[in-house]
């Protein structure tokens, strides 16, 4: 079978910015503690997301739904719609990370 579609590899790794469910949970205890405020707010870890992993420069960022937002790059056509889930906890206080990128 296939592994993946062609190109697989430069899209986002799943859970941005934490990478796996260890250290998910590590960044859910420092944002109970009152760290990394901005992981609680699905919309800046979108902006944090586009600018640092895409390269988005005064990126324009609107909500769809849930955990879904819209991206478009200030300074060019790029675009990108971006999904995000709550890996250790759901709801006010949970963490959100970058699940899935879907460009163009």
């Amino acid at each position: 079978g296939r592994t993946g579609a062609p190109g697989a590899a430069a899209a986002a790794s799943p859970m941005w910015p934490a990478g796996d469910a260890a250290t998910a949970k590590r960044m859910q205890q420092q944002a109970d503690a009152g760290g990394d405020p901005w992981l609680l707010d699905p919309e800046e870890v979108t902006i944090s997301y586009v600018g640092s992993e895409l390269g988005y420069r005064n990126p324009t960022v609107t909500r769809l739904g849930n955990g879904v937002y819209a991206a478009t790059d200030g300074r060019s056509a790029q675009r990108s719609t971006i999904r995000l889930t709550q890996p250790v906890r759901s709801g006010t206080g949970g963490i959100w990370v970058v699940d899935r990128v879907d460009r163009g």
